[in-house]
């Protein structure tokens, strides 16, 4: 992800800074906005414990035992084989969060799905824009303005080199 963010700065940045100042000012407070829920909803997801039954304590709804944790287990619970414990509610284990998501972190995870696909909407819409303008059209036939990007595009091979 900070990949992405860096090389849509660097890039898109100035491109679209000469095309218009004010819209990059705008472009630069949804995707910051965009970028600060994405990562806030990130590190819900991790910190926030998934809900796990209570330990020593009788469960009164509770009508199976886990095969695994040999423990009371109530509906809608199940044994999260990663974590090797029961999660109330579970939905999965997910390898992104290194963390299953269940009960408690749920509306975290959900959350996070929506602004990551937002985030990358964002940045496929005016990326978009960037390469198709300046190098499938070329409407651009100066490509030293793209000297000042990490990456010079070799529009005549195919290729893209660093530009260091």
């Amino acid at each position: 992800m900070t990949t992405v963010i860096v090389i849509s700065f660097w890039i898109g940045l100035p491109y679209w800074w000469e095309r218009s100042c004010n819209f990059t000012i705008g472009l630069l407070v949804v995707g910051h906005w965009l970028m600060i829920n994405t990562l806030f909803y990130y590190y819900m997801g991790v910190a926030i414990s998934p809900g796990y039954p209570p330990q020593g304590s009788l469960i009164p709804e509770a009508v199976t035992i886990c095969k695994k944790c040999i423990a009371p287990k109530p509906p809608r619970t199940h044994h999260c084989s990663v974590c090797n414990r029961c999660v109330l509610k579970m939905d999965h284990h997910c390898p992104w969060l290194n963390n299953c998501v269940g009960f408690n972190n749920h509306r975290y995870f959900f959350m996070y799905i929506i602004f990551i696909t937002l985030s990358t909407l964002f940045i496929i819409i005016f990326g978009f824009n960037l390469v198709y303008q300046e190098v499938w059209l070329g409407t651009n036939k100066d490509y030293e303005t793209l000297i000042g990007h990490p990456i010079h595009f070799n529009i005549s091979s195919g290729e893209s080199s660093n530009n260091s």
